[in-house]
């Protein structure tokens, strides 16, 4: 009988820390931070980048608070928060209720 090796790491989903749930909720919560930080367009959109770098731009919630930062922000930029919707894969109604209340 042969006796193959027990791998320590599996190459196909290796134990890091970016596979981990709470490093996904850390970096969800701080890019929420961030949002919420954003005083310009220019804030707004380093903040959409760094979504889209860590992965996070699936999440229908941080997307949805994307298109309020947009749309309800002193700077109201509904043009950016248009084409965040435009370009989303969510069908849910919230994000468009947001930017609809963002022109009202």
């Amino acid at each position: 009988m042969v006796r193959l090796p027990i791998p320590t790491i599996n190459p196909v989903f290796p134990l890091n820390s970016s596979n981990c749930n709470s490093n996904f909720f850390s970096k969800m919560q701080q890019c929420l931070t961030l949002l919420n930080l954003c005083s310009s367009p220019k804030q707004l959109s380093q903040v959409h980048a760094q979504i889209q770098v860590s992965g996070l731009h699936g999440d229908t919630f941080l997307a949805s608070q994307l298109v309020r930062v947009c749309a309800w922000s002193s700077s109201k930029n509904l043009s950016y928060a248009r084409s965040l919707l435009y370009c989303s894969n969510d069908s849910s109604p919230l994000p468009w209720n947001i930017v609809i209340r963002g022109y009202a």
